[in-house]
């Protein structure tokens, strides 16, 4: 009695020195099993039947140091009193070792035998509540685990236990009465419980078991408990002070668990107006008492105010979300401390910007608002994903990066991101992935896959071969317009194309041929893989081919961008006085625009990215004769690219210093359109600033006649070829009716139809003129919805698609002119073109007559003060002639 106690609890001691809690747990557990008094009861002479035994001093001394008490009969000191709170002690550190046995050791120990806690909590209902409390929280990392292994089922299974063992434990917390010294902690922690059950109840980790109404009412009554408990907390506390050290410091420490908690209730129960108000009462809090400890949860609160404020937004309109957006945005630095939370906060405000952005552009709201959203949706999205590690962002989203800094005004870094994006996805410049350099060896990989296809589309459908003929044939077709090789590149006439090359890439065209297959063979094998067999690199044939085009799109979209980027960025530099730098971006953007040549060919397009760079370079000479060749091909001097390119060479003048050169063509506007005009305003606002400069370096100014407004020409466009062309069959028309007697001679039903054609394609297009300019002038202002109506819409989208198949209706009209003279003969003209011709035909004359069912709309365009002309009546076309040609501005 006197050593062998000693003995088991140095043992323990020990043991648990040496962090070996298992031995330390059985040796105290030895030690109180043995030498308890109920259990010395079976082994110990009885007290009565030897009651000299018991007179023995020592003897009665070791007994006195086992259950040594004070004079209030309350376990204080003794041997086994020092046991049990060691071996509460060496428990609580074992289950802090991760697995699932640790802790319920101490659970399961716990709740067999009644334990005094270190801290003096004796009570018996606080501590079942207390080991209810760590078993739901054992049960929370089961489910946790089970949900990250993708085990749903099993998770709920976890999640559901530990709610009902929550609620169990703030029952018996709630037991303890309150003359217990455990009282005060007790309403506390069984507001801590139901906290706890409602937090696991609205993150949508119980869904199965419950219906939506039941869960809704099941939060509704968490929330309550909680914060009623919280409350009965307080009142408590207000009440009953305690000017103790410890109770000071423990009363503090509890006092932000509430308010803390009281966040997370509100948040749990979509209260986002509460969640703000019971935030911003921790954060007076934290700011009146100031605590290290603090930081942690004052970010959590911070975090939840955000989302808060987010949430708000969320549900309301533009412009109404605005001053929640703005509040949001606010605290997202203070969460930088914590990646998980800033991260978070990046993308969530992110796409709330974008959810403003795409309401505001459908209720038409001023472009300030959108380019305002547009630039906050850059500004979050840059940031998130330079968070991330380069070296595991996608290709996607490498491009988001590039495109937000682009967005953002930063050349500079747009064309670093662009650089190394190309290094880490295309370093060998092939734009693309499938496929080789060689175009004989790109065929063998194009035609190894096609091998393949054609295998699994023969076992999938074996039953019907009609089915799996046609399913092979859409899939060759898709495949051809993924490679070209030379011969049929060379080869205009499909005909003499090679075998599976008979058109040339169009990535567009084979994504709608995936489209088309997937409707027509909603089971093909080829995108709906019944066997591992039928997947190349762990993807469908169509994933895969999906994926390709993906690739090959944003590359060259990212070498057309960096061809850009690069050259401003060299000019920013050469402006600054660094010609190195200079150097090294012009430099890039002459190797992009190289790669890029062997993509698009000798286009015009190219031609005057070649012609930016030799104005780089100092060579304008040889940018002008380029975009002098170019002007002089382009027939349409009204077309966007004659424009563009005339006010270009009008710049490269100017910095050659042949002032008179530069201000010729914008002086010819001036004269011809007026200075005032649509077309200036629309194609060059800023030319009367450039004349100006001209002006300055001694060109002579334009002498304007000094006349009535209304003599002046409003808008000005130049005589398109196909006016010119009207003009020689309008020619032909007028005579045929001066003369009747050559009218049937004259007006053919080739010539009829050539001539109606011609004569809608220009009054459709003017009128689609119009209906732009009133589009663009109105859009945004305060008679916008006055102008443009659902009337005007339904106009100006059924112009559009006339004037497209009209124009393209006429191009193979001239196609098919062309080929009379140079096979010989209408006769002699190949079906394909004629064919093209009537269905262009067909086409427009079915448009036409659909367009007659479109109301017209009122096309004055001009200032409401402004002195207007009535315009000339349109005469009708009659089934037996054709009518008068439109007027041309």
């Amino acid at each position: 009695m006197k050593v062998e106690p000693q003995a088991w609890f140095e043992m323990g001691l020990s043991y648990y020195k040496m962090d070996h809690y298992y031995e330390s747990i059985i040796a105290y557990q030895a030690l109180r099993t043995i030498f308890a008094k109920d259990f010395r009861a079976h082994w110990m002479p009885d007290p009565q039947k030897n009651k000299e035994l018991y007179k023995n001093k020592e003897l009665t001394a070791a007994l006195a140091e086992l259950d040594k008490v004070d004079e209030n009969d309350v376990r204080n000191d003794g041997l086994l009193h020092k046991t049990e709170k060691n071996i509460v002690i060496a428990l609580t550190k074992n289950a802090q070792t991760p697995t699932r046995f640790n802790k319920k050791l101490k659970v399961d120990i716990m709740r067999s035998e009644e334990f005094s806690v270190p801290g003096g909590v004796n009570d018996t209902d606080y501590q079942a509540g207390k080991l209810l409390m760590d078993e739901a929280r054992d049960l929370q990392e089961q489910g946790n685990r089970f949900e990250k292994a993708k085990n749903n089922k099993e998770a709920e299974k976890q999640f559901t236990q530990a709610l009902a063992k929550l609620e169990e434990g703030a029952k018996n917390f709630a037991k303890v009465q309150v003359a217990s010294k455990a009282y005060e902690v007790g309403l506390y922690q069984a507001a801590s419980c139901y906290t706890l059950a409602q937090q696991i109840l609205a993150s949508e980790k119980i869904r199965a078991a419950m219906k939506p109404e039941e869960i809704e009412a099941k939060l509704k009554e968490l929330t309550e408990l909680s914060l009623g408990l919280y409350k009965k907390y307080e009142d408590h506390v207000a009440k009953e002070p305690d000017n103790t050290e410890e109770g000071i410091e423990r009363r503090k420490k509890l006092a932000r668990g509430v308010l803390l908690s009281r966040t997370t209730l509100h948040y749990g129960a979509k209260d986002w107006d509460n969640v703000i108000k019971s935030c911003d009462e921790y954060m007076e809090y934290e700011k009146a008492n100031p605590s290290g400890e603090g930081d942690a949860k004052l970010l959590t609160v911070v975090f939840n105010k955000f989302r808060a404020l987010s949430n708000l937004a969320g549900d309301k309109n533009p412009p109404e979300c605005d001053a929640y957006l703005e509040a949001a945005s606010k605290l997202v630095p203070q969460l930088k401390e914590k990646d998980s939370f800033y991260i978070y906060a990046l993308q969530n405000i992110s796409q709330r910007y974008h959810n403003a952005l795409a309401k505001a552009e459908k209720a038409r709201l001023d472009q300030a608002v959108i380019d305002g959203y547009d630039a906050n949706i850059a500004k979050y999205q840059t940031a998130a994903l330079e968070l991330k590690d380069p070296n595991e962002r996608t290709l996607q989203e490498w491009g988001n990066l590039l495109y937000y800094n682009e967005k953002e005004g930063k050349k500079r870094e747009a064309c670093d991101i662009a650089v190394e994006m190309l290094k880490r996805f295309d370093p060998q410049n092939r734009n693309k992935q499938i496929g080789d350099e060689d175009e004989k060896k790109e065929k063998d990989i194009w035609d190894t896959y096609m091998t393949g296809i054609k295998d699994v589309i023969a076992k999938g459908y074996s039953s019907d071969r009609t089915k799996a003929f046609n399913c092979l044939k859409d899939h060759e077709v898709l495949i051809d317009y993924m490679y070209d090789t030379r011969e049929g590149v060379n080869n205009e006439d499909v005909d003499k194309r090679p075998k599976h090359d008979k058109y040339n890439i169009d990535y567009e065209k084979a994504l709608k041929q995936i489209k088309t297959i997937k409707q027509n063979y909603p089971d093909c094998p080829t995108h709906k893989p019944t066997h591992e067999t039928h997947y190349v690199n762990g993807k469908s044939y169509l994933a895969m081919i999906e994926d390709e085009i993906e690739y090959r799109r944003r590359i060259i979209a990212v070498r057309d961008l960096l061809s850009e980027l690069a050259l401003k960025v060299g000019v920013d530099f050469e402006k600054a006085g660094d010609q190195d730098s200079a150097k090294k971006y012009r430099s890039i953007a002459d190797e992009q625009l190289t790669v890029l040549e062997e993509v698009y060919g000798d286009v015009p397009e190219m031609k005057v990215k070649s012609a930016n760079i030799k104005v780089a370079n100092g060579d304008f000479q040889g940018a002008l004769d380029i975009l002098y060749a170019l002007k002089n091909k382009e027939t349409d001097t009204s077309s966007a690219r004659y424009i563009d390119v005339s006010k270009r060479i009008s710049e490269i003048h100017f910095q050659k210093g042949e002032y008179n050169d530069a201000a010729d063509y914008p002086k010819f506007i001036a004269a011809t359109a007026g200075m005032e005009s649509n077309w200036v305003k629309k194609n060059w606002p800023d030319m009367k600033a450039f004349l100006d400069k001209c002006y300055d370096k001694g060109v002579k100014p334009l002498e304007v006649v000094q006349s009535k407004p209304s003599d002046l020409p409003v808008d000005y466009r130049p005589k398109s070829p196909d006016e010119t062309e009207f003009e020689q069959l309008k020619m032909v028309f007028d005579l045929a009716e001066r003369t009747p007697a050559m009218s049937n001679q004259l007006l053919t039903p080739e010539f009829l139809q050539k001539y109606n054609l011609l004569k809608g394609k220009i009054e459709h297009f003017s009128e689609f003129q119009k209906l732009e300019r009133l589009l663009l002038t109105h859009r945004g202002k305060a008679d916008e919805k006055e102008i443009i109506t659902d009337a005007f819409m339904a106009r100006y989208n059924a112009i559009d698609e006339l004037v497209k198949v009209e124009r393209d209706a006429w191009r193979a009209y001239q196609k098919f002119d062309q080929a009379i003279t140079e096979y010989g003969g209408p006769d002699k003209v190949p079906d394909e073109i004629k064919n093209a011709r009537a269905n262009g035909l067909t086409k427009s004359k079915e448009l036409s007559e659909k367009l007659k069912s479109v109301p017209e709309v009122k096309l004055d365009d001009k200032p409401k003060d402004a002195k207007t002309e009535p315009a000339p009546e349109t005469k009708t076309e009659t089934k037996t002639e054709p009518a008068d040609a439109a007027k041309t501005e």
